[in-house]
């Protein structure tokens, strides 16, 4: 199984239009590269999770910028895109007592 351990930074945003594009544009203009992006919502507010290319100089603009954040460890699994593949990576974990409480999907060929 090729992985990575990454950090992650997850945002707390309010739910309303125009606060991910803000997000995007600080972190874009900074040089820094969002590689894992998963957006989850409520009623009340979103929470906005990401994988970036230098964890460290996000986690900086977005607290200087009023956000509030949590960093977490993440591990980045490259699953071949083919029939049944998630399925065994899936059951690795399982096996493992390992809960996958999220996932990010990309085709990153």
């Amino acid at each position: 199984m090729d992985y990575q351990v990454k950090r992650q930074i997850s945002v707390a945003l309010e739910n309303r239009p125009g606060l991910l594009a803000q997000i995007a544009k600080l972190i874009g203009d900074a040089g820094v590269n969002i590689e894992g992006i998963s957006v989850i919502d409520n009623v009340e507010q979103g929470m906005v999770r990401l994988v970036v290319s230098d964890c460290e100089k996000c986690r900086a603009l977005l607290r200087e910028q009023g956000f509030y954040l949590i960093e977490a460890v993440v591990i980045e699994v490259f699953i071949p895109n083919e029939i049944g593949s998630l399925a065994q990576i899936a059951s690795v974990f399982a096996d493992r007592k390992i809960n996958i409480d999220y996932a990010y999907g990309t085709d990153n060929q």
